[in-house]
């Protein structure tokens, strides 16, 4: 019966990771995709400072999971078509892309015994200091 409810609830953080984490996965290579795709305007430029000045303040202050939420409306405003002017371009979109996902698949190696922990039945009593 353990190994039965071991399963079940490795089952279920799969599925919760996925349905939390999916779509920023899904979103962050477009907005990197939509990025580099145009040239930069005034409006571009402002929006990147933007978003530049929110993640060194909060690297700074208080780096916790729950500041990138915030930045998920203005990577989807730079989601758009995505248009690659050669190859180069392409190789590189590419390359942050892999970047970006190697940064995920190390967070959640690095925390996976952490997330068993918070997702398992007595989540609520783990006592996190946050």
């Amino acid at each position: 019966m353990a190994e039965k409810r071991l399963c079940f609830s490795s089952l279920l953080l799969a599925v919760a990771l996925l349905a939390l984490c999916g779509p920023l996965t899904i979103l962050l290579p477009a907005a990197i995709a939509g990025a580099t795709a145009f040239p930069w305007s005034k409006a571009r430029t402002w929006l990147a400072l933007l978003v530049g000045y929110y993640i060194g303040v909060h690297m700074l202050i208080i780096a916790e999971d729950r500041f990138h939420l915030a930045l998920v409306p203005f990577m989807a405003s730079l989601a758009g078509p995505e248009y690659f002017r050669n190859k180069w371009h392409k190789i590189g979109v590419a390359a942050l892309i892999a970047l970006a996902w190697a940064n995920w698949g190390y967070e959640l190696v690095r925390d996976w015994p952490l997330l068993v922990k918070l997702f398992s039945e007595a989540g609520h009593l783990a006592g996190f200091s946050y």
